[in-house]
């Protein structure tokens, strides 16, 4: 039992620091890692505990980039795949009905693991036999990615599209979604900052993570860098005509002739 909690607590910390490549890429994946992670729960092993990791396709992306892989190659590979599911890493610590503390298997937590979406409805884990087949599909691509993953968290998927087709959950989107598992109960703020260009206040310029939508210090509705190198462009462009059209009075004044007195 103790071995197998180790085990879970260790791939949590080793995702963290096992890292490679410059160091802005790798602020950038430990951001990822550290927002997508959650533990909730005793720690000790007769305490009920839940642990999740939701990995999204951003940071699919990443991670092959982070192994050294061919990352738009390997994710085009599992993109039809990934484009079905919001893929889970998930465990679940907690008494069976015996009166003992153990470990879950997959099919317990699938039977309770439930996911809802920021307008609340609920979702349930996937496990037709198509879902069965591409989870092993996802493990396969994960063992190539971060290795072995410990044998008490299991791959746990969810649809991307809703019975009326609306979008389960959107990685890009302000929001909140959450997972409870049994009592426990997850919850992860959207958009995912890592996964969002930086944006920037046009008011005082400071600039912050994508997930902010207005400036701490002023107020001020943030906009995006890109918004805010558009805006500098258009003003040189508009400082430079108005430049061009102004009159050069230096000039009108050396080549205008000075008035010649009249003879009385």
């Amino acid at each position: 039992m103790k071995a197998g909690i180790t085990c879970l607590c260790m791939f949590f910390a080793l995702s963290a620091v096992t890292l490679a490549g410059e160091k802005t890429f790798e602020d950038k994946l430990l951001k990822m890692v550290d927002e997508t992670k959650r533990t909730v729960g005793g720690d000790l092993p007769d305490e009920t505990a839940a642990y999740a990791w939701w990995l999204p396709p951003s940071m699919w992306k990443m991670m092959l980039q982070n192994k050294g892989l061919d990352a738009n190659e390997q994710y085009n590979a599992y993109s039809e795949i990934m484009g079905k599911y919001h893929v889970f890493l998930l465990g679940y610590r907690g008494d069976d009905g015996s009166g003992e503390v153990s470990l879950f298997p997959v099919e317990k937590i699938q039977s309770m693991a439930r996911l809802v979406s920021d307008s609340g409805k609920p979702y349930m884990p996937l496990i037709n036999d198509e879902a069965q087949k591409d989870a092993l599909k996802i493990e396969a691509a994960l063992l190539d990615v971060i290795g072995e993953v410990s044998d008490t968290l299991h791959v746990v998927m969810y649809p991307t599209k809703g019975p009326q087709q609306e979008d389960t959950i959107s990685p890009q989107q302000h929001g909140q979604i959450s997972l409870a598992m049994g009592e426990l109960k997850f919850k992860w703020r959207l958009p995912l900052s890592a996964a969002v260009p930086p944006v920037v206040c046009p008011k005082c310029h400071e600039e912050f993570v994508g997930s902010y939508r207005f400036c701490p210090y002023d107020g001020t509705e943030l906009r995006s860098v890109k918004a805010k190198e558009r805006s500098h462009k258009e003003n040189k462009k508009i400082e430079k005509q108005d430049s061009e059209a102004k009159p050069n009075t230096d000039t009108d004044a050396k080549t205008s002739k000075p008035d010649t007195p009249q003879e009385s």
